[in-house]
């Protein structure tokens, strides 16, 4: 097929050449004359006549030539749909600018209706007669507009003219101010992101009729509640609404297909007395639900509700240690498979198999999780451990995970001075005795980002001590140890032959600790990346690096 269409072009190229050669003798062989009239003006305008022609004439052949010579470029061989595909990447103005560097990739881009089916205005806004371009180039593909908010205000001008045509034709809308006061029909829309100004006390209630809107997203300056009537709603989240306890279980059990609930900083002055909602109503279908800087009476009314379903996931940021209780009370009889911890941002994530929690408590003293850590998770269920950047946990509490088979956990020596955390502390002949079904042991022996004085690790002693009374009491040796070393890593080179001898199979090399920890549903995204996360162009080679700089 290459050969043929190869073949084919050559001969439209041969074929424009001819025509363009006859084009040329016809025009302007040695016997070709001009008849003049006698009169100046009408033989100079004959003359521009002529020449106008003969421009469009050799313009339309020459474009015609180049065309056929840009098709043998690489780039031009590509599909139509991967052309349309990368142009996606692209910011606003990519389809206009695309549409001006040959015939192939302006094909390309009007072809594709999505690319113009995006108006993002959020950075800058856009003047009517391109709105009207993209609006046209679309068809019929339903609109995904972004638009403006002016600080501090936050406000948007009220739609009119053409404006309204695209509300009427979009299928989302982001940062959509209440100020707006939409009260027409807008039959495509899906995703709405509505924000209150922050220079209304009460914002006005939108009067717009949206019967096909699945994703709805308020932020309301700590404002009432609105009433939400549409009960298809997949996705809800508010942010700083002002809502009663009651009402709040209201309109979560009106939603009986809500799929996604994200609550964040919702404030109340009223009481939660019989602020009840029955486990039955409205909230099989939940997915994820997101608890994000609520006051700990939130937590206590919703999470019995919300994550009574074994798949539902769960996602809790908070700032206060009474909130991780009040997660543990209510949801102790979900067990967990595995428990992934992070010091370093005060993480934690609970796989159950069917669903995951995750769990931020930020401004908390990391050393809170160790101290009560089998107080909030069910820990005989557990069978894989994992954590970064912390004190290992001593032997006695990974013994309370009776079930534990894998564990897997970074190590790095204290500088001198502070308090000296200890390996053995967790790598001991006790841990071969608590945890009797453990077959896999990771450890990353990491350098000290602090100081390069710190206090001797002891990883051969603790290890040593540990595999020996685990050959001793079970008699057989330790399946699988793995260890990554950037402190000493020559030092294992005299022990390879007494750790084969404890162990089944004995690793050295890089580890990720991490590589097994699920991840946590992402949010749905109402509004466009910032600025800031544009991806800045490669910086330019500039040639192969003299010898003389190596």
């Amino acid at each position: 097929m290459v050969v043929v269409t190869c073949v084919e072009r050559a001969r439209s190229i041969d074929a424009l050449k001819n025509s363009l050669e006859g084009f040329l003798y016809t025009q302007f062989t040695s016997d070709t004359r001009l008849e003049h009239s006698g009169d100046a003006w009408i033989d100079q305008a004959r003359l521009d006549a002529s020449v106008d022609g003969l421009e469009r004439t050799f313009q339309h052949l020459l474009a015609s030539l180049k065309r056929e010579r840009n098709k043998l470029s690489g780039v031009s061989l590509l599909p139509w749909e991967t052309l349309a595909r990368i142009f996606s990447f692209g910011d606003q103005l990519t389809p206009i600018r695309v549409s001006a560097v040959c015939h192939t990739w302006r094909t390309a881009a009007i072809n594709e209706l999505s690319l113009w089916a995006k108006v993002d205005m959020s950075r800058r806004p856009l003047p009517e007669s391109l709105l009207q371009l993209y609006v046209q180039r679309s068809g019929i593909v339903p609109l995904t507009v972004h638009l403006q908010l002016i600080s501090p205000q936050r406000i948007n001008p009220l739609f009119t003219g053409y404006m309204v045509h695209i509300i009427q034709r979009a299928k989302s809308i982001s940062n959509l101010s209440t100020s707006s006061r939409l009260s027409f029909q807008t039959p495509t829309l899906q995703s709405l992101h509505l924000v209150a100004d922050d220079s209304l006390v009460n914002p006005p209630q939108h009067s717009a009729i949206c019967p096909s809107l699945l994703h709805l997203s308020l932020d309301y300056n700590n404002n009432l509640l609105p009433f939400i009537p549409a009960q298809r709603l997949r996705t809800l989240h508010l942010a700083r609404v002002k809502v009663s306890g009651p009402v709040m279980l209201r309109t979560i059990a009106s939603l009986h297909f809500l799929e996604e609930l994200c609550l964040e900083s919702v404030v109340t002055d009223t009481s939660f007395e019989d602020a009840i909602l029955d486990s039955t109503s409205g909230t099989t279908t939940l997915r994820s639900v997101y608890l994000i800087n609520l006051r700990s009476i939130w937590y206590h009314i919703l999470l019995p509700t919300l994550t009574n379903s074994v798949a539902t996931n769960l996602f809790i940021h908070s700032r206060a240690t009474d909130d991780f209780k009040l997660y543990y009370y209510h949801r102790q009889n979900l067990p967990a498979s595995a428990l992934y911890i992070n010091f370093a941002d005060h993480s934690m994530t609970l796989d159950h198999d069917s669903c995951l929690t995750k769990l931020y408590l930020s401004l908390i003293d990391p050393l809170f999780l160790f101290t009560g850590l089998t107080t909030f998770v069910p820990a005989e269920s557990v069978i894989s451990l994992a954590w970064t950047d912390g004190h290992p946990l001593p032997a006695p509490t990974l013994g309370e995970f009776s079930s534990l088979n894998r564990l897997s956990f970074t190590f790095s020596p204290s500088p001198v001075g502070d308090t000296q955390k200890r390996l053995d502390s967790a790598i001991n002949a006790d841990l071969a005795t608590l945890c009797p079904h453990l077959v896999f042991l990771k450890i990353h022996l990491c350098k000290s980002i602090i100081s390069s004085i710190t206090y001797k690790d002891g990883a051969e002693d603790a290890l040593a001590s540990f595999l020996g009374s685990w050959t001793d009491l079970h008699e057989r040796q330790f399946p699988l140890l793995w260890i990554q070393d950037d402190i000493k890593p020559g030092r294992w080179a005299d022990l390879m032959q007494t750790f084969y001898a404890l162990v089944d199979s004995f690793e050295l090399g890089e580890i990720d600790i991490m590589e097994n920890s699920p991840k946590f549903p992402d949010q749905r995204r109402f509004l466009p990346d910032p600025p800031d996360s544009i991806r800045r162009p490669a910086r330019p080679f500039r040639g192969p690096t003299s010898t003389r700089d190596l």
